[in-house]
């Protein structure tokens, strides 16, 4: 039920709505300046409306007689204007496509409804979203608007990135072993991010890498994010509560530290003048066990080229420090502000500035920022600078929970004010997902609510916008705790008077099948091969650098001593080049093809993005090279191989209740596979709540027309009390409000079997 926030103000409007006679009273706005302040001239339209209805309903695919609620939430308002503005304008030429009027189509649209009560007019919101459509008619000189709701602006493609977890771990150490599963909550935070919805911090000016680990630690900037390690004997959460209400890994007590690796979207430069900068949220206080029980742990890894890496090191005691491990040797730069006992979420980031002339590095600053503090702490030290790759490695160790990681490129660091911070409100209330995957489906230019609608679907849970235009995906629980929560009103038999009541067998289901299946990182196969000998062809004394395409589902490219994202490929003799070999080449003179060449030939490959490799072809001989073999008829001899997405074979379990089968005979409802249901544990338990919910009859109830009530919203809880007395949730509204007829709901109910 709707509230005012003010208990004075809600019992007043209680009163008034218990009243046999009723005034109400609304407001509706439209922003036609788009700046969302309302106070455009013609904004005000609410002396205009003669009629406003909202439609609001709950839309599923489980058969009528459920008594499940499930599907997705949306709205849609209606309004008739006609009538002038203060200023003499007419409504039927403020929206005339005339020079100088602003376009309705589009803007914002607010709409609130209440009644006159002792305390005045009070009011609750009924409605948000954006006009779609401005209809008018000349002979009554009115004009008719409809508006939907906020899932009018989730309407990016949405392209998901190729990950899944890595089939190698989960052959070594089991499901119990490798339960990193992902949560569907990620996927649908994702989507919200991609249409500018951010519920972490805004990825900072030049960021190369964010990790919000929503549940999961893939990267939504650069590519990466399959967990490492195990969970040996641990068997408790391995995701926790976020400091932005969202989910975060677990990590450290009785946790093993595990770790994922990641590509960033862009090279950090080591080099004088220059400097990147790493950032997250920690549970973490002063003597915290950390994961595997050791002292001291990294959390971020920033691993700029072959020589350098800057690690974010949690130390003994509350410290914290940059640790910089350039030549092999390393050095701690100890960050000046300490921990305290007390174990909480904190940020804790860092900023390295590199000086230094001529582009060599003499030593840097780090600006630290903890949970607001801000201090510097230098260190001299010459470093070797260049030779960067095109897009730096980052590691994450999770050794205490974590969230919203961060590394961005900027020469300095960033203001006091500047640095990442969580949002002031959180725009959504996003409920964790019940759903575990293992892999995210090849999803290319989607729909952004489609997909959400898509995701929600296969774990029946409820997403959409509510009357304040705030977004709120319910999983399953929160949806059965409104269930049980006390009906907000009793409708009693006079006002079901003309309401039919029908109980029929058409909504039986007695057996229940899931199918699920999932998909691991694993198989090796050739990525890209040469399939021309002169395609590979490198002068002397020359370094060629390449982007090649990589195929989609490819998580990792393979060498022949196991994975890499970088690294060296290696030569392979000519005699033995053939179908067994992944990766590799074979060289020999371009002048003369029978010639191998066995030194001064390197191939390093690094990784771009999901979908892309660099390759740096040196050359540092007098003479040209090909990669093919020495054969007299040259064979093409370069071969990139990766660790792809594949999928296992499906899984299928089915639920029965012999006693209703019994009595009305074997009716099925098959739940599907689809791309979403990839594990069959947390389908077991929906199954089996479906089950007992269709397993006998229930009523299913004609809309029931009532006095309005603007408290009254989805998924509250009614008594109806005829033909028995049963609750029921509400899954559908439609509230009109007519300077001719009043104010009037129509309610559309699923009964719970008593």
């Amino acid at each position: 039920m709707l509230s005012t926030g003010t208990p004075a103000l809600d019992d007043a409007l209680a009163e008034a709505l218990a009243q046999p006679v009723r005034e109400p009273v609304w407001r509706l706005l439209v922003d036609l300046a788009r700046d969302g302040r309302f106070a455009h001239p013609w904004s005000d339209v609410t002396s205009l409306a003669t009629d406003i209805t909202v439609d609001r309903a709950i839309t599923g695919d489980l058969p009528e007689g459920t008594t499940l609620t499930e599907g997705y939430a949306s709205a849609s308002l209606t309004a008739s204007l006609e009538g002038r503005f203060s200023d003499g304008t007419s409504i039927v030429d403020a929206v005339a496509s005339k020079a100088g009027n602003p376009s309705w189509v589009g803007v914002s649209l607010r709409y609130d409804l209440g009644l006159r009560t002792r305390l005045g007019p009070v009011l609750l919101r009924q409605f948000t979203g954006i006009i779609r459509t401005t209809s008018m008619r000349a002979s009554s000189g009115s004009v008719d608007i409809t508006a939907a709701d906020g899932a009018e602006q989730l309407r990016a493609g949405i392209t998901l990135p190729s990950i899944s977890l890595d089939g190698l771990q989960q052959a070594k150490y089991g499901d119990s072993g490798y339960r990193y599963w992902m949560n569907s909550q990620w996927i649908i935070d994702y989507v919200l991010r991609a249409n500018g919805i951010l519920t972490a911090a805004a990825p900072m000016p030049g960021c190369v890498l964010t990790i919000s680990g929503h549940g999961s630690l893939v990267s939504e900037v650069g590519f990466g994010g399959q967990p490492i390690g195990t969970t040996d004997t641990y068997t408790g959460p391995l995701w926790t509560s976020g400091p932005d209400g969202m989910l975060a890994p677990n990590g450290g007590d009785g946790i093993p530290t595990y770790t994922s690796r990641y590509t960033a979207a862009g090279m950090t430069p080591v080099r004088g003048g220059a400097g990147f900068g790493m950032a997250l949220w920690v549970y973490h206080g002063a003597g915290a066990p950390l994961g595997g029980g050791v002292s001291t742990s990294r959390v971020v890894e920033v691993v700029p080229g072959g020589n350098q890496i800057f690690s974010l090191v949690l130390q003994p005691n509350g410290g914290i420090a940059i640790s910089t491990v350039p030549g092999g040797t390393g050095l701690f730069t100890v960050c000046p502000i300490t921990l305290d006992a007390t174990v909480r979420w904190r940020q804790i980031a860092a900023h390295i500035a590199f000086t230094g002339t001529g582009g060599g590095v003499s030593g840097f600053t780090v600006t630290w920022n903890v949970d607001g503090q801000i201090a510097t702490s230098s260190t001299n030290r010459a470093m070797v600078s260049g030779g960067e790759y095109p897009s730096a490695l980052v590691n994450l160790y999770v050794a205490r929970p974590l969230s919203g990681v961060q590394v961005w490129v900027l020469p300095t660091a960033p203001a006091p004010d500047a640095w990442p911070k969580l949002p002031a409100t959180p725009p959504g209330d996003i409920d964790p997902g019940l759903n575990q995957l293992t892999y995210f489906p090849a999803i290319t230019g989607r729909d952004s609510w489609e997909l959400i609608k898509e995701v929600a679907q296969a774990e029946f849970g409820v997403p959409g916008f509510n009357e304040s235009g705030r977004f709120s995906f319910l999983n399953r629980d929160t949806l059965t705790s409104r269930r049980s929560a006390p009906p907000t009103a009793t409708l009693t038999a006079d006002q079901l008077a003309e309401v039919t009541a029908t109980t029929s067998m058409d909504s039986v289901r007695n057996d229940v099948s899931i199918t699920a299946a999932s998909a691991y990182t694993r198989n090796p196969k050739v990525l890209i091969e040469s399939t021309d000998p002169l395609s590979y062809v490198f002068a002397a004394g020359t370094l060629e650098r390449r982007v090649l395409a990589l195929p989609e589902g490819s998580s990792g490219l393979v060498g022949l001593f196991g994975s890499f994202n970088n690294g060296s490929v290696v030569r392979v003799a000519s005699s033995a080049w053939n179908d067994t070999v992944l990766t590799g080449y074979a060289c020999v003179r371009a002048d003369q093809p029978a010639t191998e060449v066995t030194s001064n030939v390197s191939i390093v490959v690094r990784r771009l993005t999901a979908t892309s490799a660099q390759a740096s072809f040196s050359n540092t001989n007098t003479f040209p090279i090909q990669l093919t073999t020495n054969d007299a008829t040259p064979r093409p001899a370069f071969r990139l191989s990766g660790a792809v997405v594949t999928p296992d074979p499906p899984l299928t379990d089915i639920l029965t209740d012999d006693t209703s089968i019994a009595t009305y005979r074997r009716r099925s409802l098959d739940l599907g596979s689809g791309p979403w249901r990839q594990r069959l544990d947390p389908f077991r338990a929906l199954a089996q709540t479906l089950l007992a919910e269709l397993a006998r009859p229930s009523t299913v109830y004609d809309r029931i027309p009532l006095p309005g009530d603007p408290r009254r919203t989805l998924t509250d809880t009614v008594t109806v009390t005829y033909p028995a007395t049963v609750t029921a949730s509400i899954i559908g509204i439609t509230r009109r409000l007519s300077t001719t007829d009043g104010l009037v709901d129509e309610l559309t109910v699923r009964p719970q079997h008593p």
